[in-house]
């Protein structure tokens, strides 16, 4: 056949797309239990019906949550991958009385009467932080789960079986089969606010994937609750972004061309963009790229960067009211994201951010989170480059065969 010409197979040019989305399944200061219960539907009826091929999600800290996520988008994700958590026991309470009653002791004592249950929390751990270490993790998890109860938190975190968390609050969802699962937690065996590590798996036909949520301030720069071998949170993201990078450079040390390691996650760091974005940790969004990956939905150039805010401040996004998360005169930080090797770079299609306005739900407009979720749709198999090659070669092939049968016409 004078046109003939033979592809390569269809299935190593395909496409997919992985999204990242910090869900914020936890009360938020500006939401009562009706307005969060109507989220917490909404939430999984969106991911029951996305898209995507992959699904990073994080702040699903409850196990029953994420039992409820799973049974919910089995058919549109049957493939999934959580932290193993050992079974809740019903007949422990998450916090011990006497650690519990040494804390608040120290608090009555040394805290003035506060207007809010965050403000006598912060003021606890200022000055009884001994205490507040000595209630255990598990304690910790489920007084910050719980903070919306206020003070009735501490009593009923004192009942057997009461809601809590020993998790990661991350959970990988796939249309695409999942093996080798593995997962880490970055300062292990310490108390700290919130628990922080990373899930990782590989993804049928696509490589390593990485899932993951650094640690950030929450209540202001200048309160930090994380590992004593820290001072600050810039430190501490900086031991957990090293370690998932030298993570992932093993990874990618093992893989065969032509999979891929992504990385994806609430980051907590992203550089200043303008006079719109503003910077969080950028020293460690600097450490990322000298790791050798590029983050697709910044760009190459930072300067001429049309990237959107991903937690965006109160004027765009109500959820985000009385957080303390800088300048308010800037539109937010851009810390959501999906890094990609810089090498594959050229195999990226697209990003763009999800979610980003109410949706109605049951009759009601609801906001899914106070995080936006970012896209990747992402060639695998073969990057454009080769793509082109293959196609220039393709035409060669056809230009010979044409002037073969012109030379040869009778």
């Amino acid at each position: 056949s004078l046109f003939w010409y033979k592809c390569k197979s269809s299935t190593s040019t395909d496409s997919y797309d992985i999204v990242t989305f910090n869900v914020r399944l936890l009360h938020h200061s500006s939401e009562n239990d009706t307005t969060y219960d109507l989220r917490r539907r909404a939430v999984i009826d969106m991911i029951a019906k996305s898209k995507a091929d992959v699904m990073c999600l994080q702040e699903v800290w409850l196990p029953d949550d994420i039992d409820a996520i799973v049974k919910a988008t089995c058919k549109t994700f049957p493939e999934h991958h959580r932290i193993s958590v050992p079974a809740p026991n019903a007949s422990r309470a998450p916090c011990e009385s006497g650690p519990l009653n040494a804390y608040l002791t120290c608090v009555a004592t040394n805290c003035p009467p506060a207007a809010s249950h965050v403000e006598a929390f912060v003021c606890g751990f200022q000055v009884c932080r001994a205490e507040w270490r000595a209630l255990g993790q598990e304690c910790i998890n489920c007084n910050a789960l719980n903070n919306h109860l206020g003070s009735a938190s501490f009593a009923l975190c004192q009942q057997p079986g009461f809601r809590t968390s020993s998790t990661h609050g991350l959970l990988i969802l796939s249309r695409k089969g999942l093996s080798d699962k593995t997962e880490f937690t970055y300062n292990d065996n310490e108390t700290v606010l919130t628990t922080r590590g990373y899930l990782s798996a590989m993804v049928e036909d696509i490589g390593r994937v990485f899932c993951t949520h650094l640690s950030t301030y929450l209540l202001g720069e200048s309160l930090y609750f994380g590992p004593t071998q820290f001072s600050n949170y810039a430190e501490d993201q900086t031991y957990q972004a090293n370690l998932l990078f030298s993570a992932a450079a093993e990874a990618t040390a093992k893989l065969k061309s032509p999979y891929s390691v992504l990385i994806a996650g609430d980051m907590n760091h992203g550089p200043k963009i303008g006079d719109r974005i503003l910077a969080r940790f950028p020293s460690v969004y600097n450490l990322a790229l000298a790791h050798g990956y590029a983050d697709p939905y910044i760009g190459l150039s930072i300067e001429e960067s049309a990237a959107q805010c991903t937690f965006c401040y109160e004027s765009l996004n109500p959820l985000t009211a009385g957080y303390v998360n800088g300048n308010q005169t800037y539109e937010g930080v851009a810390i959501d994201r999906v890094y990609v090797p810089k090498k594959d770079l050229s195999r990226v299609i697209r990003t763009q951010r999800l979610y980003d306005s109410p949706v109605v739900f049951e009759n009601q407009s609801v906001y899914l989170s106070d995080h936006y979720a970012v896209l990747l749709e992402y060639l695998t198999g073969v990057s454009y480059e080769e793509l082109l090659n293959d196609w220039r070669s393709a035409f060669a092939e056809w230009k010979q065969k044409f002037e073969d049968f012109t030379n040869n016409k009778c």
